[in-house]
């Protein structure tokens, strides 16, 4: 450490001396310029290196490590977010099969309510045909009926008419009193009961 404190020392007082020149060597050369400016240059740099070259060497040890570390942490990061893209490629591909299973069960569902709907609009079209059924003949009974009443209306009227023909005002009036006989005798045998 001595040693380096004395060359840095000898380095920065050689320019002194070199400056230091007669005025004869003033007007002479270049050459000497040359050399002394180029061996300041020199001392200057090996100074400077000197100097420097543990804070520079410390500053880019520094940058490289600090580089390192984000190669690393990008590395860390990147890996990561292949991570995370696979688990969702994953979580993807579950909700495709889980849409997929809806799906099918949807389909199974609405086959099924369909049959049930079906089979639901069969009986009700079955029931409506038998009361339709039902209806129709209770329908024909009773137009049969009123068809009876009316027939049994017209006999009676034509026999009403045909006996009224038949019939004179005298023999109409021996069977009135014929009847009345007839109630009369029959109103005596319920009484006497």
């Amino acid at each position: 450490m001595r040693a380096k404190k004395s060359v840095l020392i000898i380095l920065c007082v050689i320019p002194l001396f070199l400056g230091m020149t007669t005025e004869e060597a003033e007007h002479g050369g270049g050459t000497a310029d040359f050399l002394g400016k180029v061996l300041n240059s020199l001392i200057l740099f090996g100074g400077l290196t000197y100097l420097l070259y543990k804070p520079i060497k410390k500053y880019l040890g520094d940058s490289a490590d600090e580089i390192g570390r984000s190669i690393k942490d990008a590395a860390a990061s990147r890996k990561d977010s292949e991570q995370r893209m696979q688990d969702v490629r994953i979580r993807a591909k579950k909700v495709e099969e889980e849409v997929q299973a809806i799906k099918e069960t949807g389909k199974a569902e609405a086959d099924k309510t369909k049959q049930t709907i079906l089979e639901a609009a069969r009986e009700d079209a079955e029931r409506v045909k038998n009361l339709a059924a039902q209806e129709i003949e209770m329908l024909t009974r009773a137009g049969t009926q009123d068809l009876r009443e009316y027939a049994a209306e017209l006999a009676i009227a034509l026999a009403r008419e045909r006996i009224r023909k038949k019939i004179a005002p005298q023999d109409h009036s021996a069977l009135i009193d014929k009847s009345i006989e007839r109630l009369d005798s029959l109103h005596e045998e319920s009484s006497s009961r």
